[in-house]
């Protein structure tokens, strides 16, 4: 909770001192109340600065403000409003009700569940537990009639194998004695047909390349070998005088060019040029020393500021009762506006 001025001038920095330091606080709802009164008494709360504080506000706000025919610019901002502050109270403990008897319906509920399903389990583990030991024995005597049936048939199962291996075996003993004569005769035909195709490759191969060498032999002439050389070493020449030329050329035109921009370039135009932009530069200089308001203060002039900070332009920013501030050359003095005249 946090105290405030609901009437007079305080008011409007009495309400948001308040709500500040409730904003910092861990609270659920923000409640302004005040109780009945005249237009002029609930004028205060019907203020812009609050309303905007309270639009923007972190915190839910409800309003309760006079009479059931009172209405302030909070009423439109606020989360909730309402008619009196009575009307803000009643609301809380409709709601308190309401939330208590929620949370007991929801307690019952799981009272009520809980036994449901501690009954349920409870007789589940008893049967459970029943079921296990009787289960167990029956379960040993149905395993038992199993693994005999099943060791009478794996038994009988590994004396058929025995016997079909030792056929297999010697079957494979029979076939091993013949098959290895008949390989090793295809081995040695298979080794006879691939020398001879071997043999016949390699003597056409050595006849083409044969031919292959000929050929080259006859077209290798050695004049036009020293033809084609002499030719290459004239476009070699050629190319180097074509190069040398150009390189030349460039270096003539590259000295005009750097003898132009020497004769352009002259001291005494560039050393004019920096004094007029000194001339300039005092110029605007005096300007801006003629602007400065700290001159015209040590002319006679003065600034007069409001308790906000805001030069005084005007005599209609200026009300009876303002805190003025004027400032001369050499200090400044703190006034208050007792009349004000136009002109």
């Amino acid at each position: 909770m946090a105290d405030s001025t609901v009437q007079g001038f305080q008011t409007e920095k009495s309400v948001l001192h308040a709500l500040e330091i409730l904003e910092k606080l861990n609270v659920e709802l923000i409640i302004i109340a005040r109780g009945g009164g005249s237009k002029t008494d609930l004028f205060s709360l019907d203020n812009e600065a609050i309303a905007r504080r309270i639009a923007g506000y972190k915190h839910p706000v409800w309003i309760g403000i006079g009479h059931e025919t009172d209405i302030s610019i909070l009423d439109h901002v606020a989360n909730q409003y309402f008619k009196t502050p009575t009307a803000v109270a009643e609301e809380i403990v409709a709601r308190f009700i309401a939330m208590k008897r929620h949370i007991e319906e929801a307690e019952n509920r799981f009272r009520s569940t809980w036994s449901y399903r501690f009954d349920i389990d409870r007789k589940w583990l008893e049967d459970a537990k029943t079921g296990i030991v009787q289960g167990t024995r029956k379960f040993l005597d149905t395993n038992k009639t199993y693994l005999l049936g099943y060791a009478t048939m794996l038994s009988s199962k590994v004396q058929n194998r025995l016997s079909n291996e030792k056929s297999r075996i010697a079957i494979s003993k029979k076939v091993l004695t013949t098959i290895p004569i008949s390989l090793a005769k295809r081995a040695n035909e298979r080794l006879n047909e691939r020398t001879e195709r071997f043999a016949f490759s390699y003597k056409r191969q050595i006849a083409d390349k044969q031919k292959d060498l000929l050929n080259l032999r006859k077209r290798f002439q050695l004049s036009r070998f020293l033809q084609r050389i002499q030719q290459e070493h004239e476009c070699v020449g050629d190319w180097r005088t074509r190069f040398i030329q150009r390189f030349r050329s460039e270096i003539h035109i590259c000295k005009q060019r750097i003898s132009y921009l020497s004769s352009r370039f002259r001291l005494e135009p560039v050393i004019a040029s920096i004094a007029n932009e000194h001339i300039k530069l005092t110029n605007k200089g005096a300007t801006i020393r003629a602007y400065d308001p700290s001159t015209s203060l040590k002319r006679g002039f003065s600034l007069v500021y409001t308790d906000k900070g805001d030069l005084v332009k005007s005599l209609s920013q200026i009300q009876v009762a303002d805190v003025l501030e004027t400032e001369f050359s050499d200090g400044h003095i703190v006034s208050t506006v007792n009349k004000t005249k136009r002109k």
